[in-house]
């Protein structure tokens, strides 16, 4: 079990520490480029040569989205009904709260402790939480939110994708080839940029940070369990589903807060220690999985 277990988080950590000594010996990371590029080219081709190699089904995928979704939206009450009591500005606390980390760290895990198959349901799920992401993010920014959705390569990633799903039609070779060559930067790059957002961010409350993520995971585990259930979701979906919304407070939420200026350091604070706090119940989450469903091992 212990090897299975460093083979899934050596990699995950490596590329981490990667970033972060990068940045931290002085060296130069053009951050704004390599996160562009990831948003506009290589997420969106990781979408599309993930899900046609995985050969997800279109009512498998929309089981996964409305188990995210689901989970999401519980989140998002409690967080806004929490603020109202607590008289606190819901802008600076309800996305930390809704949006896991699922792209730089729920796609790789997932892949390396559950192969292709299992990163596709994790794939599902990062589509689900990235539409609700750059929806409230162009709700919440732009003059025209309608026009800012249609200008994110992602979403026309999405429907391009659910398209060739519900047909069932296979993506052109050349197509799926050039996708899969892109899509392949895109983990490795996004690792490295956790690294170096983790060097470059400056928390200050570390106690709010640790209470805060301790809160968020008790409350993500029975939560998207429960709307697993609901959304009649397998053991083994339910269980992602479960691990995925269990990631760390995606770096999005700090970036966002740092944008708007809306208490960026205790953004800084709650990614930076749920990250740090990740990298111990992550292996656990994982071991438990992996013994009761032994299916879902390394490479399966």
């Amino acid at each position: 079990m212990f090897e299975q277990l460093l083979a899934v988080m050596a990699p995950v950590l490596v590329s981490v520490a990667i970033g972060y000594g990068w940045v931290r010996s002085g060296q130069q990371f053009p951050t704004n480029f390599v996160s562009t590029l990831c948003l506009n080219i290589g997420t969106p081709c990781l979408i599309l040569s993930s899900l046609a190699q995985t050969h997800l089904s279109i009512q498998l995928f929309m089981k996964m989205a409305i188990g995210t979704f689901g989970t999401i939206l519980a989140l998002g009450i409690i967080g806004i009904a929490f603020c109202k009591v607590k008289r606190i500005d819901w802008r600076s606390f309800v996305p930390a709260l809704m949006f896991p980390n699922t792209g730089n760290m729920g796609l790789p895990i997932s892949l390396f402790a559950f192969g292709q198959a299992g990163f596709g349901y994790a794939v599902a799920i990062n589509v689900a939480v990235s539409i609700v992401q750059f929806g409230l993010s162009a709700m919440m920014d732009a003059e025209r939110p309608l026009m800012a959705l249609l200008k994110t390569p992602t979403i026309h990633a999405v429907w391009i994708s659910l398209v060739f799903m519900f047909f069932q039609i296979p993506l052109p070779t050349w197509i799926e080839n050039s996708t899969h060559l892109l899509g392949d930067m895109t983990i490795p790059l996004m690792l490295i940029t956790l690294g170096v957002a983790l060097a470059s961010i400056k928390p200050n409350n570390l106690l709010a940070g640790a209470v805060f993520g301790l809160l968020r995971l008790a409350m993500v585990i029975p939560i998207s369990l429960g709307v697993g259930w609901l959304a009649g979701l397998s053991g083994t979906l339910s269980s992602q589903l479960m691990l995925q919304m269990s990631m760390p407070v995606a770096v999005y939420t700090y970036m966002f807060a740092q944008k708007a200026k809306r208490s960026p350091e205790l953004a800084a604070s709650r990614v930076f220690i749920s990250t740090v706090m990740s990298l111990v119940y992550l292996p656990i989450m994982l071991a438990i999985i992996m013994s009761l469903l032994p299916s879902a091992g390394v490479g399966h």
